[in-house]
């Protein structure tokens, strides 16, 4: 960087043949590209194949299977070692398959959610990716932006830059333009920009001098990688209960194996598998995977919806949101801002025209107005122009913004009369705190102030207005109309926005105050078409959406009127919010729907209040200032188009469009998966517990009769769980869930992810284990026929069979197969389907008889397994009839 910092603009330029105003050409920068790579950080790969299906054999679970395989190996039982192997190798490529999935779901949305920059090329301004930025690009620099490449400084404005995740300096570093000399600190380079630090206010350009890897912050990069992922809390839960059913399941298997050992008299290879096998049967080990495609998939139908989900852990949390803090502009309204009203010299203006194309015309009454006759609506058009730092543009025959929409609005409004923008010296930068925005310009000999903002704000400091082309004392009684224009224009959903000037005459002179009033610009920005329909889902869905906006209390009101927000008329200002208790403060957080002229503080502290309350509270942001906001809240939602690096950066999502109906939507996607894993967990417990039980009475009746046969050998019990376990389970989280999702209320982000299914989970493992064992019975000849291959060969099937009926009484809480559209799901009948057939070969192939213990069924004997197995269907009218009775015994 050294080099950089001492080279003056024009040598900077020379040295990587770039201009300083047109930007490099297309064509050129094409090359360039070519030559240095994406202007991107490459990070550090853990992520392979080979290491991810290397994975899938750590866990507790899989080495029983490989001490079952080893012990089955040393005393000879070949096909169950075979058999026991296959399974090993299916279920690993099957997790392997999951997770892999999962894994470039992850990518995808990584690569979505860019950075992009606004570069200067062939002299227009235009947004795009930043990795396709190469040294000798124009960049252009604004509050809240991110950088993304190292820069040589050519303009720099009141800019300030927060370089602390650089230099570990707290405070924000000034910048200028004029070249340095001698060995200087990175902290000290005040010429210079650098990658992944953040523009805090003023403006600046600047030429790319480095990219990538070749940056200050790809060099620090590239000394220490840290990639580190955050796990799911409700990944966590769900293992949490597996290791909990795990100690009981092989406290149960080590009671079965004492007592096969007494029954039998001595330690046999069947005494050692069962239990085992039961035990790798009964725990779902599959858990994990399956959640992890469940989330991964749901992100990813979540991307296609326009809400980029930067970590996975949130889809879990929006499934439970109670209250939506949402901002107004561009998210309820559609954000395409234009000026249909002025107020100049006591006269309201119509403003013709509409969206930025900068066509129109000037009226009053009626009467087009020639603007070069009119002193005071001239001179509110130069400040729209000069006092503004969004650009106007046509490309592809359609006329675009870049910068902040209502800005956008204003340039337009400018250009409908032909106003171009004046140079500037120097400005102070809009804040929150002062609700306005100043900037100097220099025009023929003499220097003057032009001044734009909230309307209130700049009455305070104007003392003079334009009345009849002549400059006049601001009176009190002045004052007060400019204030009733406001209110009535605010009170038709109208941003109002106040306009004023000096002239400077002295260079210390203080620049905001004592100005001179010129007028009002009223511009209106409508609501979106799907938000008053997304405000009832959220009432319906037991979901508060409360409003939280800059603009005025009245033009709030009459847009949350218009989307049917509640209690609108109860709004609370920002100034109104400084005057209460803690105590008043928190109650009018829960209370209130709208609230009006905020600051970012204000929003944070809503935010914990809420919280603090006990709610699960998701907030959007665009700006700076709302980083904290976004990070406090539960569900932290950044805007994809107007919002700022640094916003989206502390956010948990992205909306691509901005959109409130798109939050709404993702609260639904959320609940959503959160149902579809609650079912597939009901589904593998019930039929994994119903082989346990099976199992379990049967060694139970074995030690107390003696020479009674167990239902079902090794190798079948780890067959079923390889059926069930896997595509029907999987199939679960393919389901689009019930028609009424969004009627329900918000869950308990603490409650137990069994609650309300541990009735059914008994009943479902009761009915498959009487299932089981009467056809087991059946089969055997109830011991007189002594068929035991025949007998083993129902249990097995009765079994399968069960459980693939059951899978269609859990794809919705408490919805009956007979309540819910049979072919709504195709992946659960592909599955279901599939798992059939391959049962049947495992009954009817010859060579596969052997293996799996198994003889060939007559339709007879169909019949006795249909019938039983059609007890899955009775599970959950019996868990209705019987949850009831049970809750008022206990």
């Amino acid at each position: 960087m050294g080099k950089w910092l001492e080279l003056s603009i024009a040598e900077t330029a020379e040295a990587l043949k770039s201009n300083c105003a047109e930007g490099l050409r297309e064509a050129e920068a094409t090359k360039r590209l070519e030559k240095y790579g994406l202007n991107e950080i490459r990070e550090k790969k853990d992520f392979t194949a080979i290491r991810l299906f290397a994975a899938q054999f750590r866990s507790f679970l899989v080495a029983i299977l490989l001490v079952a395989l080893a012990v089955s190996a040393i005393i000879g039982d070949i096909v169950d070692a075979v058999v026991i192997f296959a399974v090993l190798v299916i279920i690993a490529v099957l997790g392997f398959v999951q997770e892999f999935k999962a894994e470039k779901a992850m990518a995808a949305l990584k690569r979505i959610s860019v950075l992009e920059a606004t570069v200067i090329r062939e002299g227009k301004p235009k947004r795009i990716d930043s990795k396709l930025l190469v040294p000798g690009d124009l960049i252009l620099i604004k509050p809240g932006d991110k950088l993304p490449a190292d820069l040589r400084l050519i303009e720099g404005i009141e800019l300030s830059i927060d370089e602390a995740m650089l230099t570990g300096e707290s405070r924000p570093a000034g910048k200028h333009s004029e070249r340095l000399s001698g060995k200087v600190q990175i902290a000290e380079q005040k010429n210079m920009a650098f990658m992944n630090t953040i523009a805090v206010c003023g403006h600046g350009k600047g030429i790319v001098v480095a990219t990538g890897m070749q940056t200050e912050f790809g060099k620090l990069a590239g000394l220490i990688q840290t990639i580190s992922e955050e796990e799911s809390p409700l990944k966590k839960r769900v293992e949490y209960l597996a290791k909990q059913l795990g100690t009981a399941i092989v406290l149960i298997c080590i009671l079965l194996f004492a007592l096969m050992f007494v029954a039998a008299g001595a330690i046999t290879a069947e005494s050692f598998m069962l239990p085992i096998s039961l035990m790798v049967a009964a725990i779902p080990e599959g858990l994990p995977a399956v959640i992890t495609i469940a989330l991964a998939l749901g992100v990813q139908r979540m991307a296609g919806h326009k809400a980029i989900v930067r970590r996975m852990p949130a889809v879990e949390t929006l499934g439970s949101a109670a209250v939506i803090c949402t901002d107004k502009t561009g998210t309820i309204t559609r954000n395409e801002m234009s000026v249909r009203k002025l107020y100049v010299d006591s006269r309201m203006v119509d403003v013709s025209g509409a969206g930025y194309e900068p066509s129109g015309n000037f009226s009053c009454n009626g009467k087009t107005l020639e603007i070069a006759n009119e002193k005071a609506l001239s001179l509110l058009l130069d400040i729209s122009a000069s006092c503004n730092d969004a650009e106007v543009f046509e490309e592809n025959s359609a006329w675009k913004i870049v910068g902040d929409p209502t800005e956008g609005a204003l340039a337009v409004l400018a250009l409908k009369a032909n106003m171009q923008k004046k140079k500037r010296f120097s400005e102070i930068a809009f804040s929150s705190e002062r609700k306005m925005m100043s900037t100097l310009h220099k025009i023929s000999d003499n220097k003057f102030a032009y001044s734009k903002g909230a309307v209130e704000k700049l009455l305070q400091i104007c003392d003079r207005t334009i009345e009849n082309g002549k400059i006049k004392t601001l009176t009190a009684e002045k004052k007060k109309k400019i204030l009733e224009v406001e209110a009535e224009l605010a009170s038709q959903a109208y941003r109002v926005i106040g306009f004023a000037y000096k002239k400077l005459l002295s260079s210390n002179e203080e620049i905001e105050r004592d100005l001179v009033f010129v007028g009002l610009a009223a511009m209106y920005d409508p609501p979106r078409k799907e938000a008053r329909e997304a405000i009832r889902l959220c009432r319906s869905a037991g979901i508060k959406v409360k409003m939280l906006t800059g603009d005025g209390k009245l033009t709030a009101c009459a847009i949350a009127r218009e989307i049917g927000l509640k209690d609108y008329n109860k709004a609370l200002t920002g100034a109104e919010l400084d005057g209460l208790s803690e105590e008043e403060f928190a109650a009018a957080a829960i209370e209130t729907s709208v609230f009006a002229r905020i600051n970012p503080e204000h929003k944070l502290r809503i935010v914990e209040a809420l919280k603090n309350a006990g709610e699960i509270v998701a907030v959007t942001g665009d700006g700076i200032n709302d980083a904290p906001a976004l990070k406090r809240a539960d569900m932290g939602i950044a805007m994809g188009i107007k919002g700022t690096d640094v916003a989206k950066e502390a956010s948990d999502m992205i909306l691509q469009d901005d959109n409130f109906a798109t939050i709404v939507n993702a609260v639904a996607e959320g609940r959503r998966i959160y149902a579809n894993i609650r079912n597939f967990i009901k589904y593998l417990l019930s039929a994994n517990f119903g082989e346990l039980a099976a199992i379990t009475i049967a060694a139970v009746v074995n030690l107390a009769l003696f020479d009674f046969p167990l239902p079902l050998i090794p190798v079948q019990i780890l067959w079923i769980n390889l059926l069930t376990d896997a595509l029907p389970a999987l199939a679960l989280s393919r389901e689009t869930g019930e028609n009424g999702i969004m009627l329900q209320k918000p869950r308990d982000p603490k409650e137990h992810i069994l609650k309300g299914n541990v009735f059914f989970i008994c009943i479902a493992a009761a009915l498959a284990t009487i299932a089981a064992l009467a056809a087991f019975a059946y089969g055997y000849g109830f011991g007189i026929s002594g068929d035991l291959a025949k007998g083993r060969a129902m249990a097995f099937t009765s079994i399968v069979l069960f459980e693939l009926v059951l899978v269609f009484n859990c794809r919705a809480e408490g919805k009956t197969v007979f309540e819910m559209p049979l072919f709504s799901n195709k992946y659960l009948i592909a599955a279901v389907v599939s798992s059939l057939a391959l049962q049947l070969v495992v009954i009817y192939s010859a060579w596969l008889q052997p293996l799996f213990g198994t003889v060939a069924l007559g339709f007879a004997d169909w019949g006795i397994i249909v019938m039983l197995s059609a007890g899955a269907l009775l599970v959950p009218y019996v868990d209705r009839a019987l949850k009831p009775l049970i809750r008022k015994l206990i």
